[in-house]
């Protein structure tokens, strides 16, 4: 018994740390979010203008297109990185209003690096990921990367639905 108790108590240090929402081989993040009281009309109005206030595309607010369904826009978010190495993570963000919330999906990841006096590398989620299944360093770094990214994205995520409800209820 004393065991089968060490080994649950280990069995989280085994297991991947890797938080990062993945689809096959691209970096996802979807999902619904209910907002209750609210109608069409209202989380429409709310999410274009949390969407032109909240994302970035090189420190400038964002431009917000409108698609068939709802809203898009590209944006980007800086990452740590040791110097003199500039990181930052790019990604496409689209929120769909429905009745009583929202849809919203986050894709088209990928990363750009740049060294003082070379060219901008990008790393594509999907490269970013296959780096995650070698061992040793490059898989930490990549491990290390991907954490950030998905922690940026949840707060990014936790951020929008804060305001949402603050705008929706105080339409009514």
């Amino acid at each position: 018994m004393k065991i089968l108790v060490a080994l649950l108590f280990c069995l989280p240090l085994l297991s991947s740390a890797q938080t990062i929402h993945r689809k096959g081989n691209k970096i996802v993040y979807e999902g619904e979010v209910a907002l209750s009281g609210s109608n069409t009309s209202q989380i429409n109005t709310a999410l274009q203008k949390l969407l032109s206030e909240m994302i970035k595309k090189e420190k400038d607010p964002a431009t917000v297109q409108k698609s068939e369904h709802g809203y898009f826009a590209n944006g980007d978010l800086k990452l740590s990185a040791s110097y003199p190495v500039s990181r930052s993570v790019n990604y496409t963000i689209e929120l769909k209003p429905k009745e009583g919330g929202y849809k919203y999906k986050i894709d088209s990841v990928y990363v750009t690096e740049k060294k003082p006096g070379e060219t901008e590398r990008k790393r594509t989620g999907k490269e970013l990921l296959k780096e995650m299944e070698v061992s040793g360093p490059v898989s930490e770094a990549a491990e290390k990367i991907l954490n950030e990214i998905d922690m940026n994205f949840q707060r990014l995520l936790a951020v929008l639905k804060t305001k949402m409800q603050k705008d929706v209820a105080a339409a009514h």
